[in-house]
């Protein structure tokens, strides 16, 4: 098995049958040896352009590292194929299988056919907060929403580092699910004017405080179309909130 490179990808009813296989199996080594079978049998594969990985990802090396090699990879496709589950169910038992069996390892945990279905296996359409979980869609769709190819951004230009904002957002637990695993993250707008807030303040580095941010901007949106002001007015609005948010949080601690 080639860890550097992917020319093919699951077809959609194959996805689906990895999942029935998986209610089936007795235990994990079970399971990957059927999936193994799908993985070399054209019925259930497509082929695609090749993806070629300059170093294979890597349990030992941080998130936002294996998150900027996969997407320097992959590239930039269009959003609607990269929340089609093919591709990333193929790559999670195939080329990444030791990343994989490393960071999300199924022997030895209790409810492993629940972690398969999280980390493995994406369903047929699935949903935002599925993307950011599974192993290997998490990494691409990480990088894809934090990329800052042109150093717009405060972080970005301080650091010289397209990366800077997905570092950041891999460096805190939960910041990646609470930013966009909510509607905050469908805005692009909204969803750099509250990173690049939130990096800027020094007390909002803790989970909750960016469960707090992410909750208080939504009941903004809720009443506020935000992603109709300009860029400052933006700024000033998510600045606000997050100060806001914070400071209420502080005393409530």
């Amino acid at each position: 098995m080639n860890d550097l490179t992917c020319t093919k990808q699951f077809k959609r009813d194959a996805v689906t049958l990895i999942l029935t296989k998986l209610d089936a199996a007795e235990t994990p080594s079970d399971f990957l040896a059927q999936v193994g079978e799908l993985s070399v049998d054209p019925d259930w594969l497509l082929d695609r352009d090749s993806i070629d990985f300059e170093e294979p990802l890597s349990a030992d090396r941080p998130d936002s590292a294996n998150a900027e090699i996969l997407f320097e990879a992959v590239g930039q496709i269009d959003r609607v194929n990269a929340a089609l589950p093919g591709l990333w169910t193929y790559m999670a038992f195939n080329t990444c299988l030791q990343y994989m069996t490393d960071r999300w390892p199924l022997d030895g945990v209790r409810n492993w056919k629940n972690r398969a279905k999280q980390r493995w296996i994406l369903p047929a359409t699935p949903s935002r907060g599925r993307l950011i979980r599974h192993g290997v869609a998490r990494l691409w769709w990480a990088a894809e929403l934090t990329y800052d190819g042109a150093l717009n951004h405060a972080l970005s230009k301080a650091s010289d580092d397209q990366y800077a904002y997905t570092k950041w957002v891999f460096a805190v637990e939960n910041r990646l699910l609470q930013l966009f695993d909510r509607s905050v993250g469908e805005n692009s707008d909204v969803m750099w004017a509250v990173m690049d807030s939130m990096q800027r303040g020094d007390d909002t580095g803790s989970s909750n405080a960016i469960a707090d941010m992410g909750r208080d901007v939504l009941l903004e949106m809720s009443t506020r179309q935000l992603g109709l002001l300009n860029r400052a007015e933006l700024a000033a609005v998510i600045d606000s909130i997050r100060e806001e948010s914070v400071g209420s949080g502080s005393a409530a601690s």
